[in-house]
């Protein structure tokens, strides 16, 4: 694939200003990952999605931020990465604007935390 051929090369192949355009080819090849139920793929192109990134991200490409963080979650968690999941999710959980922003994230870490039977701390 080429998104693999540019990620060998990062961070020498990519010019400055390309990386959100980079970072959003790891995002779809990380989606497609995730479709397939690859979640380690997934876990590994999405990642390098995120180093790509802007330290002030959440607020130069809040929307983008969110699906990349989000899904990263998800496929952290289905790694048997769960900390890693919760970190991820609680982020978004910080950086989210509104409810409908955050409420997926609330619903993925109840559900994580109900599965580690950890139910007292799922609901509060």
């Amino acid at each position: 694939q080429v998104v693999d051929q540019i990620n060998h090369g990062v961070p020498s192949l990519i010019q400055p200003g390309m990386e959100i355009y980079v970072a959003e080819l790891n995002f779809s090849a990380g989606s497609m990952a995730a479709d397939l139920s690859d979640f380690e793929t997934a876990y590994s192109y999405l990642n390098n999605a995120l180093v790509l990134l802007p330290e002030n991200h959440w607020s130069s490409h809040y929307d983008f931020s969110l699906r990349l963080i989000f899904l990263r979650a998800k496929a952290t968690y289905s790694c048997g990465n769960i900390e890693e999941a919760n970190d991820s999710l609680n982020e978004i959980i910080k950086n989210g604007r509104c409810i409908e922003d955050t409420l997926d994230a609330y619903y993925v870490h109840a559900t994580i935390l109900n599965s580690c039977e950890e139910k007292d701390q799922a609901y509060t």
